[in-house]
């Protein structure tokens, strides 16, 4: 829609990992940069709460099993610490049986019953269960930053960019 209202506008997306496009966006090669960032990370133009949740398959009960069969993204992607580090503390046993660095391929792998997974609710459809039994962990937010307005190339097409992306983001959880 954007593109449609803006025709004359150049629009360039690349997709990734949140820590990976916030090193580009702080590199000065991507003007606008949505990411999702600890809770009260690096303040942004606009910013939302992101809940997060325990999920695996609907017909599954993994959750049960002496070691827990963790699905996660990479190392170093934004849940897979969480996940460990709140299974170590309070002494759960677990093993990662599947990475992948696209949240199609996490909840794929989830709706698969291969694991357990720990995502923003907003991520999941209604074919995954929520499991209230494993830690509840703090939110993670959704967060817009956009490269300096008064920069001479930035124009008034940026801010009307960052509204359009921000409406999604924008909807109750």
């Amino acid at each position: 829609g954007f593109v449609a209202r803006h025709p004359r506008a150049r629009l360039e997306v690349t997709g990734g990992l949140s820590r990976d496009l916030y090193r580009l966006f702080r590199q000065g090669d991507l003007d606008l940069v949505l990411v999702k960032q600890p809770l009260g990370g690096v303040p942004g133009i606009m910013h939302w709460p992101e809940p997060l949740a325990w999920f695996q398959g609907a017909t599954q009960r993994l959750h049960e099993n002496e070691t827990l069969p963790l699905v996660a993204f990479p190392t170093g992607g934004l849940y897979r610490h969480q996940m460990t580090a709140a299974l170590d503390a309070m002494g759960r046993r677990w093993r990662l049986v599947y990475t992948s660095s696209s949240l199609a391929g996490v909840l794929s792998a989830i709706d698969a019953g291969l694991g357990v997974s720990l995502l923003p609710r907003r991520a999941v459809g209604p074919g995954l269960l929520e499991v209230p039994s494993l830690p509840n962990l703090e939110a993670m937010e959704i967060a817009i930053h956009q490269a300096d307005p008064d920069m001479p190339y930035l124009t008034e097409i940026v801010g009307l960019l960052a509204e359009v992306v921000a409406e999604p983001a924008d909807q109750p959880v």
